[in-house]
């Protein structure tokens, strides 16, 4: 009855950290979310989500050394786990080391092939000039977030072109748009868009979303015809088709008014 009753103080305890954790965690507290996360481990040092999530943590706060050392020992525990293995990509993309990234994406994608792994692989490029990638791209996005798009943008063309960033297209997209120049947004925008349709991606609204707007800005009817055909077109060759809702509808209605007379009500 006694180990029965300090197991369930134990239990409690240990419900405590990880409730702590979890609210933490929700509000970007990371230093406190890994403090709650390492008294759990105390009481358990085999806890294989544990360790995973204090390496989480440990990323998010930028301290990648200790990340990698937390992610090191949960492979231990389970060598196959597919998400660690994308979890290690993040991490190496993250620091700026996209060979590695790479690597672990392949590696990802032998144990478990998939369309966000394929997507993955594509975004990062060659990263043959990857030197220095992670300070860079913390910079750019703080530039961006801060609306410093002239700034932000030579920064952006760099990591897309030369450091392998293949997801800065979007990033670039966005920089020129702000800036008003308009044509060489459209072009970034169906990059991404392009990328997104080749892998299916889940971002394919989004970047459907950009291209349409930026067409929609220059009244390019004609082009966002174009961009809804191939849309239906990938729908129904990839076996999801579903029409559009009722605001998409409205849209293509709209531009269909203004690029055939006929059509209009």
């Amino acid at each position: 009855m006694k180990f029965e009753y300090l197991n369930l103080v134990g239990r409690g305890k240990t419900k405590s950290f990880l409730d702590k954790a979890k609210s933490a965690q929700r509000s970007g507290r990371w230093a406190e979310a890994y403090e709650a996360y390492r008294m759990i481990l105390k009481k358990d040092d085999r806890r294989f989500g544990v360790l995973v999530q204090m390496g989480h943590m440990s990323k998010e706060m930028e301290n990648f050394s200790q990340a990698e050392a937390h992610y090191a020992e949960a492979l231990t525990l389970k060598p196959q786990d597919w998400d660690l293995h994308v979890q290690f990509g993040h991490l190496y993309n993250r620091s700026g080391d996209l060979a590695k990234a790479k690597d672990w994406y392949k590696r990802a994608n032998g144990i478990h092939p998939t369309v966000e792994i394929s997507e993955l692989l594509d975004t990062v490029g060659d990263a043959q000039y990857a030197n220095d990638t992670g300070a860079l791209r913390k910079k750019t996005l703080e530039q961006m977030d801060s609306r410093r798009f002239h700034l932000a943008l030579p920064n952006a063309k760099l990591l897309y072109e030369q450091h392998g960033l293949r997801d800065f297209d979007v990033i670039l997209g966005h920089a020129y748009r702000e800036l008003g120049r308009y044509e060489e947004a459209k072009e970034m925008y169906g990059y991404y868009f392009d990328r997104c349709l080749k892998s299916n991606s889940k971002h394919l609204n989004d970047a459907s979303g950009h291209l349409m707007n930026i067409l929609e800005i220059s009244e390019e009817n004609q082009e966002i015809l174009k961009l809804f055909s191939r849309l239906k077109n990938h729908y129904a060759e990839a076996g999801n088709f579903s029409d559009f809702d009722g605001e998409r509808a409205e849209l293509l209605q709209s531009h269909i008014g203004k690029s055939y007379g006929v059509f209009k009500g």
